[in-house]
Parts: C-alpha cells; sequence; structure tokens
C-alpha cells in the first residue's frame, strides 16, 4: 500500500515537471517571438516622406493657420514677421517633414471616413531648398496604438504614424513665443547695482579693500614694535602680500561711503539675480502706449546690475513698472526688448524695498 501510495507520489511530481517545463518552453517562445516582432517592426519602419534641407513649412489644425520660412537660419512667422519664435519648436516640424517613416501601412483604404481621412481637419506642408513640396494629412488616432492615420497628398495610401508631428503642430502662435530671458546672477558676481527713477538715482559699487581682522588690529603695535627691534639688530624681515577682501560701497555724489551691513543688499540682488519671466503680455509695446504699465521714463524703476565672471562680463538691466491687478506680479521690460512681461513681485520687492531705504 504505501508502495503504491510512492508511486502515485511520483506520477503526480513528474506530471507537475512536465508542466512546468511546457509552460516555461511556451512563455519563452512567446518572448523571443515578441522580441523578434518588436525587433522586426523597427527594421522595417516605412519610409513616407524625405525631402532636402525644409526651408518652409506650414500647417492648419482646428485653431491655427501658420507659416513659417527660413530665413538667414532663423525662422520667421510670416503671419507677423517681427514675432519671437521658439525656434526649437519650428525646428522640430521641418526636421519632422525632412525624414518621416510610418510604423505601418494598411492594404484596406478604400473608406476613408473611418480613418478620418475624408475631411481632413489638420494638414503640414513642408518645402525643400530645392523647391519641393509635400503635404501631409492627418486623420483619427488609433486608440489601441496611439498612432494616428496620415496620407500624403497625391498618395492614396494609408498609413499609422507617430503622435510627435501632431503634437508639434497643435501650438497656436501665442504657444510660439519666446520669452525674455533675465540674465542670472549672484550677489558674489555682482561687481555694481544701480537703481533710478525719474532722474534720481541710488548706486552701490564693489570694491577690494585690505582684510583686517581684529586680532591683527590687537598685534599691529607689537608687531611693528618688534619689527623695528629686528632691523635695528640687523635682523633681515620679509614683507608679505596684505590679504584683501570685496566689500560694497554706496556711492553718492558727496563721496563713497562702506556699508556696515550688507546682508540685505545681497539678498536684494539675489532675488533680482534669479528672478524669471512668468508670461508675456504683449511682445511688443513702444513709445506712449509702455506708460499704461508705468513703463515710460517718468515712471519706471531702472535696476541695473554689472558683473563680472570667470567667462564673461555684462550687465542685466530691468525696467520695472506696475503691478498688475492681482497685485502679485510687476509689468517688467528686460534689457532693449519692446515685450511686456510679467515678473512676480517678490523677485523684485527686497531690491526695490531696500532702495527706498538706503
Amino acid at each position: 500500500m504505501a508502495k503504491k501510495k510512492k508511486r502515485n507520489t511520483l506520477v503526480v511530481l513528474l506530471a507537475m515537471l512536465v508542466v512546468v517545463c511546457g509552460v516555461y518552453f511556451g512563455v519563452s517562445k512567446y518572448s523571443e517571438a515578441q522580441m523578434n516582432e518588436e525587433t522586426q517592426a523597427e527594421e522595417e519602419s516605412i519610409p513616407m516622406i524625405q525631402m532636402d534641407d525644409v526651408v518652409a513649412v506650414s500647417y492648419d489644425n482646428e485653431t491655427a493657420s501658420l507659416s513659417f520660412e527660413k530665413r538667414e537660419d532663423e525662422w520667421i512667422c510670416l503671419e507677423q514677421e517681427d514675432f519671437p519664435l521658439i525656434q526649437n519648436r519650428i525646428n522640430s516640424i521641418a526636421n519632422a517633414m525632412k525624414d518621416m517613416s510610418a510604423n505601418r501601412k494598411l492594404d484596406d483604404t478604400t473608406d476613408l471616413s473611418q480613418f478620418g481621412l475624408d475631411q481632413v481637419t489638420k494638414t503640414v506642408t513642408a518645402e525643400d531648398s530645392e523647391g519641393n513640396t509635400k503635404t501631409l494629412k492627418i486623420g483619427n488616432v488609433n486608440e489601441y496604438t496611439g498612432d494616428y492615420y496620415a496620407m500624403v497628398e497625391g498618395d492614396d495610401t494609408i498609413y499609422t504614424i507617430a503622435d510627435s508631428i501632431v503634437n508639434y503642430t497643435d501650438y497656436t502662435l501665442d504657444d510660439l513665443l519666446q520669452l525674455d530671458t533675465v540674465i542670472s546672477v549672484t550677489s558674489a558676481q555682482a561687481t555694481s547695482v544701480t537703481v533710478e527713477k525719474n532722474g534720481t538715482q541710488v548706486k552701490f559699487v564693489k570694491k577690494e579693500v585690505e582684510a583686517e581682522t581684529e586680532a591683527e588690529t590687537e598685534a599691529e603695535a607689537e608687531t611693528t614694535e618688534e619689527t623695528v627691534s629686528e632691523t635695528e639688530e640687523g635682523t633681515e624681515t620679509e614683507s608679505t602680500e596684505a590679504e584683501t577682501q570685496q566689500v560694497w560701497f554706496e556711492v553718492t555724489d558727496s563721496g563713497e561711503t562702506q556699508l556696515e551691513d550688507e546682508t540685505d543688499l545681497n539678498i536684494a540682488i539675489n532675488s533680482v539675480g534669479s528672478a524669471s519671466v512668468a508670461s508675456c503680455v504683449n511682445y511688443k509695446v513702444e513709445g506712449d502706449d509702455r506708460a499704461q504699465y508705468g513703463l515710460d521714463e517718468a515712471s519706471e524703476t531702472v535696476i541695473t546690475v554689472e558683473f563680472a565672471t570667470e567667462e564673461e562680463e555684462g550687465s542685466s538691466i530691468l525696467h520695472v513698472g506696475n503691478l498688475d491687478d492681482s497685485g502679485n506680479y510687476y509689468y517688467v521690460g528686460v534689457g532693449d526688448s519692446k515685450a511686456v512681461n510679467l515678473i512676480e513681485k517678490d523677485s523684485l520687492e527686497n531690491m526695490l524695498a531696500y532702495i527706498s531705504e538706503s
């Protein structure tokens, strides 16, 4: 009886081993097949559009119709030629159209409506340096793969393509606006700070002076006496170069005064130097129109921070106007830009408060 039980147990174990081996073999084969399929798909990407260097692109979507042309290696919007474009976004469209591959090529394409290609709402057109043009028609998205159905104008073949070109051409013109950049400056890099408003100026400069500690001051008389004594005895003395440090001075018509406490000024410089443009109210405002933002000469406060690093020297200039309606942002012009931007109040408040107390 015991032998029979052992025999049955052995049979069961052998059967389980066979099942496990079969499952393992099946999973291995499935994984291998999946890898082969993915590798084959990558190797068999289907050429759709090949062009020379693209020099013009345009697109239509449900909210915008825009055209761009490259002039002297810079993209220009033909609808507003002075509009400051984010160049990389237009480059992305041009590069995608220059060499586009499809993921799949469909065989049954008799009914365009099932692919959203009977009444197309999005098209992208590119022109290369040889004058050749290609227009891509984009239809519905495949909900399972995330790819889009697409056709090239003049070709009845339907392809599926990745969503990258769709995302690149979803932008309105406002989405393509290149915001002004505030130069990043720290208090350690700053060499001078000037704040001007309506003819009144407050200025601070950083200078290098000889460093002197309390211990050196107390020992100065004793050291001098010993040096004189040693010199009289014919002992040679060594001349050492004095250590220096950089300190801030306030500059007025009557002269320069060293600051007793530099903490608040350094905090103010760091705040201004780390400021960034939150958004642009209008990319081009000139003349009297700037007064509504407090950015005319009579109203604005001009903050100039000069700086020096191992790589460069320069200045960061901000024209600060009124607070916006929310009270959280200042209207600001950056350098000589004609744009009116919004910068957070906290970034500039330390400097404005410090100057008002000086």
